[in-house]
């Protein structure tokens, strides 16, 4: 899957955290962006670890990479962003 494949799903991913989280609406603004983010962390990084071919458009294991990677980063950000 390409980056632009990996953004999408990044973004969606955040999107839908946004929406699940009851969180105030700015926290709910940078998900998105966040996510977009990680999809793009976990595409390259299941592709540098060659588990991944990033030339074929749609395949299956780059979309799970980048949901792997939108989750990752959005649960850092949401256990980060905590008050003490």
């Amino acid at each position: 899957m390409s980056i632009i494949g990996w953004i999408v799903i990044g973004a969606l991913v955040g999107v839908a955290a946004a929406l699940v989280g009851g969180h105030p609406r700015s926290r709910r603004l940078v998900s998105v962006p966040i996510g977009a983010i990680g999809g793009v962390v976990g595409g390259w990084v299941a592709e540098a670890l060659e588990l991944i071919d990033a030339q074929e458009f749609l395949e299956v294991e780059g979309s799970v990479a980048a949901l792997i990677g939108a989750g990752t980063m959005l649960v850092a950000y949401r256990l980060g962003a905590r008050p003490l």
